[in-house]
């Protein structure tokens, strides 16, 4: 085994600068707003606060959130793929181990609707249009190249060369916070204003902010700056309100448990002139009871040569645990254990894969990853039968806070 460390091409170079400079425009995503029939702006602003106080706190269940490449990608930590696209906006880094050519590969992934609406998909719109709402687009750049596959070829390859596009389409369930306060359900009138909401309407930030004319609107705004800069008092006046606590610990208990199905569907080309390309279409399960589980199922096609083509099935099942679920410095880590089988036409034997992968969260948005993923035999030109890698994602959380 040997490790290929190589200057970063140009292409490389101008993924990382879009990555910069996407994640640099967008330091805080849109907050959330006041929407007309779900209840007074005080009573929606102090609900919205308790949602993203639930959201910031991690989930007991492994995340799952693929912030790198596709796995149709060599370079990816990957075995499986995940249902779950950024909420946002992630870019990864991954270096690999074990290669015989190219060793390095940037994704940058993304979510369109809600990167640029800064929230998600909207409640009232009909379930078809929610879905395609919620469609995520990533582009790795980099990986192995086949280089082996010819020799004739002795020009210095690129690792620009490689490129893995993928376009996944969730379509049922979510646990990421997305927008939680879109399936909270309708706050009843409240008479009455308890005396720590009494006390934050009187503080400096509320007044500046509404007063005796102002519309449901202004108040939420003028209420949820006051949450925002008095914490403490914020928590004493939840503490009054037993009744949202339990319906908002009720929604993430939900969001958790929910059972997730994607469809995902890729590309891993090459510009060498001797890579040979591969297409993908992957079901993708992630059930969360009794335990955590990813299911993947998927056919994948070969580029034609002459006038043959390539076919495999790939099954594969995976399951996961979680240390440390708690915010701090280090953690949650999640531990992955998952296995595949390629079953391959024209006499071709069938190929088992076996990985581990661990996440090491630091904070909200940063992801430490390592990876290995050994098979019987290679899984296709350039790539060993054991491989490692190690990488860092970032991503921007998608939580709604007011």
């Amino acid at each position: 085994m040997r490790v290929i460390t190589r200057r970063p091409s140009r292409a490389v170079a101008i993924a990382t600068a879009a990555a910069i400079v996407l994640l640099a425009m967008l330091p805080r995503v849109a907050g959330a707003i006041y929407v007309p029939g779900q209840g007074s702006g005080i009573e929606q602003a102090i609900r919205d606060y308790a949602l993203a106080l639930a959201a910031a706190e991690p989930s007991r269940l492994p995340a799952p959130i693929q912030h790198g490449g596709p796995s149709l990608n060599p370079a990816s930590p990957c075995l499986l793929d995940r249902a779950e696209p950024p909420a946002r906006l992630a870019t990864a880094w991954d270096q690999a181990i074990g290669y015989l050519d190219g060793a390095q590969a940037i994704t940058l992934a993304l979510s369109p609707w809600e990167l640029v609406s800064g929230r998600s998909s909207r409640a009232d719109a009909p379930r078809s249009w929610r879905t395609l709402q919620r469609m995520a687009v990533s582009l790795t750049v980099g990986g192995p190249t086949q280089r082996l596959e010819s020799m004739r070829d002795a020009r210095v390859l690129d690792v620009g060369d490689h490129a893995t596009a993928e376009i996944k389409l969730p379509m049922v369930g979510r646990r990421d916070a997305g927008d939680p306060a879109a399936r909270f359900p309708p706050i009843p009138p409240s008479g009455n204003l308890t005396a720590g909401a009494r006390d934050l309407m009187g503080s400096e930030e509320y007044r500046a902010r509404s007063g005796p004319d102002a519309d449901e609107a202004l108040r939420y705004q003028a209420f949820a700056a006051a949450l925002r800069a008095h914490p403490s008092r914020a928590r004493a006046l939840l503490a009054e309100r037993g009744d949202l606590m339990a319906s908002v610990r009720a929604l993430r208990e939900r969001a958790e448990r929910s059972f997730l199905l994607a469809l995902s569907v890729a590309a891993d080309m090459y510009g060498t002139g001797f890579g040979r390309d591969l297409y993908a279409a992957t079901l993708i399960g992630e059930l969360a009871r009794p335990l955590p589980l990813t299911v993947n199922a998927g056919a994948r096609a070969g580029e034609k040569v002459g006038t043959t083509r390539d076919w495999e099935c790939k099954l594969g099942l995976g399951t996961g645990h979680r240390w440390l679920p708690s915010r701090g410095p280090l953690g949650p880590i999640d531990l992955n254990v998952a296995g595949s089988a390629l079953l391959r036409d024209h006499e071709r034997p069938t190929l088992w894969l076996g990985s581990l992968k661990l996440d090491a969260a630091m904070g909200r948005a940063l992801t430490l990853t390592t990876a290995v993923i050994a098979s019987d035999r290679p899984e296709r030109a350039g790539v060993g039968a054991f491989r490692g890698s190690v990488g860092v994602s970032y991503r921007i959380a998608g939580a709604a806070s007011p």
